[in-house]
């Protein structure tokens, strides 16, 4: 099973304060990190964490950082994190798929979470970087 992740948001290192996800119980050592990456997408502020939909052009990438999962149990603990299933009633948020990731190594495959709802092209990030919560 593929352990790749690349992560855009709130899942990004540089965001997580010492309580943030990625230090909690939740996640605490179920990674390593392994450095900045980019896949092709177009990234959208939500105000409180981004959202990321398939390339619509080649010149759109998003950039992030890609980590290895220690344990495949993990991406179960990240799918309900991401709202990446459909459960109650509502409708999932994202669905996390395999795509192709840019990083110092090379090109590799990787898991990404990709938004599933309609976003406002207003609130697109043209450069595909997200710089925290607004």
């Amino acid at each position: 099973m593929n352990l790749l992740l690349f992560v855009y948001g709130t899942l990004r290192p540089v965001f997580n304060e010492p309580e943030g996800i990625l230090d909690s119980n939740f996640f605490h050592n179920d990674y390593r990190y392994l450095g900045e990456a980019k896949t092709p997408g177009r990234l959208y502020d939500l105000g409180e964490y981004p959202a990321m939909t398939p390339a619509q052009g080649p010149d759109e990438w998003v950039q992030g950082d890609l980590l290895w999962l220690t344990l495949p149990k993990v991406l179960d603990k990240l799918d309900r994190y991401e709202d990446a299933f459909p459960h109650r009633g509502r409708k999932q948020l994202y669905e996390r798929r395999l795509a192709d990731v840019w990083w110092r190594s090379g090109q590799e495959k990787a898991w990404v979470y990709y938004y599933l709802l309609p976003v406002s092209e207003g609130n697109r990030l043209p450069e595909g970087v997200w710089n925290g919560k607004t």
